[in-house]
This record gives structure tokens, sequence and C-alpha cells, in this order.
């Protein structure tokens, strides 16, 4: 039972790091193929000042691309770390995935009291839940008793 559990965990880890690789590649798109007035998100970049300063919808596009960037590689390791110390049963690759998520996504979360806004606050609560849902299914293989 313990292995039937890990794969369903295992794969739904593996269909988190392809919604996080293909999300990425989207928000790489995104700003790359706008106009100058492109829309990021639910504000216009003409909306925050773009209209008086079109190096202002330069900056806000170029930063939407190294944080998407950044999102991208963290889904390819991600990819990396499943497909290989992690299907072995490899403990320390549990650890690393768990740290990652939580650290980056709490960190992300912190942006409610900090920053007094909600906006991108769901999908971080959404990578923690299905992150922990999917790691404790493999508890049982990973740290469970192993065969000599």
């Amino acid at each position: 039972m313990p292995k039937t559990l890990f794969t369903v965990g295992w794969v739904l880890l593996l269909l988190l790091a392809t919604a996080l690789t293909l999300l990425s590649i989207n928000s790489i798109y995104i700003p790359l193929v706008s106009g100058p007035d492109g829309v990021t998100s639910s504000v216009t970049v003409n909306d925050i000042g773009a209209k008086m300063s079109p190096e202002v919808a330069t900056a806000l596009r170029g930063r939407r691309v190294t944080a998407a960037t950044w999102a991208l590689a963290y889904g390819l390791m991600l990819w990396g770390v499943l497909l290989v110390p992690y299907k072995r049963g490899e403990r320390w690759a549990w650890w690393a995935i768990l740290l990652s998520i939580m650290v980056s996504q709490l960190l992300s979360l912190a942006r409610i009291p900090m920053l007094d806004t909600q906006q991108g606050a769901g999908a971080s609560a959404i990578l923690i839940g299905l992150t922990l849902v999917g790691l404790l299914l493999g508890v049982g293989h990973m740290f469970g008793k192993r065969d000599s």
C-alpha cells in the first residue's frame, strides 16, 4: 500500500511540476509578445504609468520575464528531482522538495501582511497544499522500513 500511495503522490507532484513549467512559459510569453500597453495582470501597464514613461512598461515586462524564467528553472529542476532521486526513494529529495516549496511559497504569502495585497497569494497556497499532499502520500515509502 505505501508503494501505491507513493506512486499517486509522485504523479501528483509530476503534474504540479508540469503545471509550473507550462505556466512559467506562458508567463514569459505574455510580456514578450504584448505591445507597450499589454496586460500583465488585472492592472494594465498603462494604468501604472506607462503612458507617461515607456521605460516603466519595459521595466515591468522585464521584471515579469525575470520572475517567470526563475519559475521555469524551478519547474524543470523539480522534474529532474522527481524523475530520478525522488522516484528511487532518496530521502534527501523528499526534504529538498518540501523545503524549497515551503520556504519560497511562505515567503510569497508574506505579501499579505507585508504588502497588504492578496493578489497572487492563491497560487502560493495551492502550491503548498498540493505539494504537502503529494509528499505526505509518499511518506510511508520514503521513510518506512527498507528491505536490506
